[in-house]
């Protein structure tokens, strides 16, 4: 995998999930700089939550123990950021990690998600060194001898020669069988106890609004109606206060088209609405959307100019609006005029 990622590494804990008594302190990590079995909890959970093909023997993984919500399409995104909230070495030897998953595709959708996976590092059982060994052999003779140069080939045969004078073996620089057997008794196995990929909605969702002519729409609707994938025609059409201004009559139409890159909590219900305050849950609202606890929601509302904007004094918005349980709020107002 890439190291594409940042590492946060939370030292006392994340008020996203549970109230601390102390300030959280925060450490900024590359992925080089990070533990080696917290970067190895990071590769197995996304190796999971992609459906990567579990490498027998030396991942065993327990499929009681994997619950991961509403995953589909997740190989489509890659890792931007992650939050390591707590991470535990029990004296059993066992590791746990939960960390906060930033992901992306390619068209800017956010996922975000609270992941947690329980596993331990052991050595290998008489059975299991045997099997590797025996796979390292298969792969050196039918594999390596075929695919490398002979200047490879005498590197290889190096490297070989000075693992063997490292271990005590017969140091003749050939691969064979007992030089593969050494080495699947040294290799790791990790067993995976459980992972969980929870999605995570947040308070204050990132999203983009536009204003488009709806004359410009209604001419081809079937390249402005089809969600994420129409959010470059939406884009290239889209009219800021300038534009705005000299289309704006009586009678005028305009769609609004509101792209959510985070996922809205699907109890929550969003609202567009046309005022004269900025963020401010007042004038003109269109109807209540709840959003689909899979998709990314993208907003399409149509209002009409009833009265000549021109002949009023002011400024116009369109404020995006969430209604929790205490009240409506606008967690943003694009000014149009």
């Amino acid at each position: 995998m890439k190291n594409i990622w940042k590492i946060l590494y939370v030292c006392i804990g994340l008020a996203l999930f549970s109230s601390c008594a102390k300030t959280p302190q925060f450490v900024t990590l590359e992925p080089s700089d990070l533990a080696p079995v917290s970067k190895l909890a990071i590769e197995l959970t996304q190796m999971v939550k992609k459906g990567v093909p579990v490498v027998e023997p030396f991942i065993h993984l327990n499929p009681s123990g994997v619950n991961l919500e509403k995953i589909e399409g997740y190989d489509q995104f890659f890792m931007r950021n992650i939050v390591i909230v707590d991470a535990d070495y029990g004296s059993d030897g066992v590791f746990s990690q939960q960390a906060l998953v930033e992901s992306v595709d390619s068209a800017g959708r956010i996922d975000l998600r609270d992941d947690k996976i329980v596993f331990k590092v052991r050595a290998p059982n008489p059975e299991e060194a045997a099997k590797i060994g025996g796979n390292l052999y298969t792969f050196s003779s039918d594999t390596l001898s075929k695919q490398l140069s002979e200047t490879g080939k005498a590197a290889f045969a190096k490297a070989i020669r000075e693992y063997q004078q490292d271990n005590g073996l017969e140091a003749d620089g050939i691969y064979g069988k007992n030089t593969a057997a050494f080495m699947g008794k040294q290799a790791h196995i990790a067993d995976i106890m459980e992972v969980t990929s929870d999605i995570v909605y947040p308070s204050m969702p990132r999203h983009a609004t536009y204003i488009v002519p709806f004359a410009t729409v209604e001419k081809n609707p079937d390249q402005f109606y089809n969600g994420f994938d129409s959010l470059e025609t939406v884009k290239q059409n889209s009219i800021g206060p300038e534009d705005f201004s000299g289309l704006a009559i009586k009678g005028a139409q305009f769609t609004v088209f509101v792209y959510f890159f985070d996922r809205v909590d699907p109890y929550t219900p969003l609202s567009v609405r046309l005022s004269r305050s900025q963020l401010k849950a007042t004038g003109s609202a269109g109807q209540r959307w709840f959003a689909d606890p899979v998709k990314w929601p993208v907003l399409v509302e149509t209002f009409t100019l009833n009265k000549d904007p021109k002949a009023l004094s002011g400024n116009l918005f369109v404020s995006v609006c969430l209604e929790d349980s205490e009240s409506n709020r606008c967690i943003s107002s694009r000014q149009i005029q």
